[in-house]
């Protein structure tokens, strides 16, 4: 099983987008949590309630099978 690239493609922008408004952002600090190009790769934005409503479910339209 593997994710459409458009479907993760969608999914990291829109991550990025919510860190961006976050202290996160680069604009705000510097620190390990962030890629050379100032992408931040290690936070979720998010509380845990809401990474696992997002996670709750599987659409098999989003993922490529064997």
């Amino acid at each position: 099983m593997e994710v459409r690239r458009e479907v993760m493609e969608r999914s990291c922008d829109a991550l990025q987008e919510r860190l961006r408004a976050s202290v996160l952002d680069s604009a705000h600090c510097s620190s390990y949590m962030m890629s050379s190009n100032g992408r931040v790769v290690t936070n979720y934005p998010g509380s845990h309630s809401d990474y696992e409503a997002e996670t709750a479910g599987l659409d098999p339209d989003e993922y490529l099978f064997g």
